[in-house]
């Protein structure tokens, strides 16, 4: 290589480095200097390279009509295919945040990457298209963002119990979007009467992130969840009884209930009819449910060996 060779390859190498200082500056938050740094060296950047330090540029402006037009400028430096890409989805960042969906998707229709299909995906989440989005989602990575927007797009569908797996899954994780997971599932366990799982899906959002908007927009799905009745307590004849023995003498079941010990309380002798006789049944009880009742006789009676069966409180 001559010695302008040298020079050349020296310059564009000089010139590469100050937009990766530029992107260094960046990462570090030092946007005022990252800024500065590119606005004094612009003018011996060209082509791809000028480019590059614009689109640079544009993404470190805060101005939105600076930003536009340093990406149209990007545009026109080089008429490479993914300049021209990264300038639309720019363009489309930009129209997105300015509420212009239909100009987002106008720009990225004809993007099949994964960064133009989800910002695209989130236009038709905007839109109320989901339909258009879940097609586009589809293809899309697993991304905790892409995730999210698939449960948007099955609950808009009506499918609301695919919507909460993806929710749930997701609230496992510590993704950037877990207070809109959380506002969402909540809102789909409610949707589903999970009013207790709905409730603790809120008070987990505001408990976690007390000061966002989220903790914010839950409020109404938890003043429903609060109006709804809880959960009625089992009726009265869901109720069962230990049943300890049977006698045809009510003296003799009277005794039987004297000799257990203490702990097994309470105890009732009842009588009921069996056909033309009377029965005096020993019992404890009541339990609300088979499976308290079952419990509650393996800790206290099967270490003394007593005989129990399960009966109903108003007979056998």
């Amino acid at each position: 290589m001559g010695v302008l060779g040298l020079l050349v390859a020296a310059s564009g190498s000089a010139r590469a480095g100050v937009i990766d200082e530029a992107r260094a500056l960046k990462r570090q938050l030092h946007y005022r200097e990252a800024s500065d740094l590119l606005r004094t060296e612009m003018s011996n950047l060209e082509g791809d390279e000028r480019a590059e330090a614009t689109l640079l540029l544009a993404s470190l402006s805060t101005n939105h009509k600076e930003a536009r037009r340093l990406l149209r400028e990007a545009a026109r430096a080089s008429d490479r295919h993914e300049i021209r890409r990264r300038v639309d989805v720019e363009l489309a960042r930009l129209d997105f945040a300015r509420g212009n969906y239909n100009s987002v998707r106008t720009r990225l229709e004809r993007y099949d990457d994964d960064e133009a299909g989800l910002l695209l995906a989130q236009a038709y989440v905007a839109l109320k298209q989901p339909d258009r989005a879940a097609a586009i989602l589809r293809d899309l990575g697993g991304s905790a963002y892409a995730e999210l927007l698939r449960g948007w797009a099955a609950r808009e569908m009506g499918d609301t119990r695919a919507a909460l797996e993806r929710f749930t899954s997701l609230a496992q994780t510590e993704s950037d979007v877990l207070p809109i997971v959380l506002l969402w599932k909540s809102e789909c366990e409610a949707q589903l009467d999970l009013r207790d799982p709905a409730l603790a899906t809120a008070a987990l959002l505001q408990r976690r992130f007390p000061t966002s908007a989220e903790a914010v927009l839950i409020e109404p799905t938890l003043a429903a969840l609060r109006r709804m009745k809880a959960e009625p307590a089992p009726a009265r004849d869901e109720a069962v009884v230990l049943q300890l023995g049977a006698f045809e003498d009510r003296s003799n079941a009277l005794r039987f209930r004297d000799t257990l010990p203490r702990h097994i309380r309470p105890v009732t002798v009842d009588e009921v009819r069996s056909g033309a006789r009377r029965i005096y049944r020993v019992h404890v009880g009541p339990f609300e449910t088979r499976a308290q009742a079952e419990a509650w006789a393996r800790e206290n009676l099967d270490p003394l060996d007593r005989d129990w069966s399960i009966g109903r409180p108003e007979g056998p």
